[in-house]
């Protein structure tokens, strides 16, 4: 499936350091899952994107994936999917955040 595919060649361009490429990646086979009618499928990418992006310090994005991410096992009864999302949820949610000025 094309979707995994996608997936397993998002986290391997992560690993060799394009950040923006896996981005891209994991973005694509979310759609392509979530068009194919396979939104059940798609915890494994929300949670690999939501990983992604906490690295690069967009916590609230991350935080945002994690919750959908967590929905998504919480329905399948995937307590190993729920307990990962439940650690980055734990670390965007405690990450220190700029504070805006009302300068």
């Amino acid at each position: 499936m094309r979707t995994v595919t996608l997936n397993i060649l998002a986290q391997v361009v992560q690993q060799q350091g394009d950040k923006e490429y896996a981005v891209a990646l994991y973005a694509e086979s979310l759609d392509l899952l979530r068009k194919m009618g396979l939104e059940a499928s798609a915890a494994d990418v929300l949670h690999n994107l939501a990983y992604l992006v906490q690295n690069q310090g967009h916590f609230p994005l991350a935080e945002k994936l994690y919750r959908e991410g967590l929905a998504l096992y919480t329905q399948q009864g995937n307590e190993e999917g729920m307990a990962k999302c439940r650690a980055g949820l734990a670390v965007v949610t405690n990450a220190p955040r700029e504070v805006e000025s009302d300068a």
